[in-house]
């Protein structure tokens, strides 16, 4: 996933994610193209506006995997408080 650049921008000018649209992705899909993200600005063939940009929108999709991970981890422990049972035994069976 290539970041898309926008028709009445001059050629190659990045437009990145809004919040909005980084909101609405999956944990996967933020975490693609945070990596398509970093690989871009690691090319060095951008300008300065368009690294800026990039950038920008990179921290927004590390802050929307870190909370995603956040939300996970609080239900695993949830989960562990409760005492759920692993998948394939039975409850009260020790694993």
């Amino acid at each position: 996933m290539n970041a898309p650049t926008e028709p009445d921008s001059p050629a190659g000018q990045v437009v990145p994610l809004t919040p909005e649209e980084v909101a609405a992705l999956s944990f996967e899909e933020a975490l693609d193209r945070l990596e398509e993200t970093v690989a871009q600005l690691e090319a060095g063939d951008l300008s300065l506006e368009d690294s800026l940009r990039l950038f920008e929108e990179g921290m927004l999709l590390r802050q929307a995997c870190a909370e995603r991970l956040q939300a996970a981890e609080a239900r695993v422990e949830t989960v562990l408080a409760e005492g759920a049972p692993a998948p394939g035994t039975e409850a009260g069976q020790e694993v």
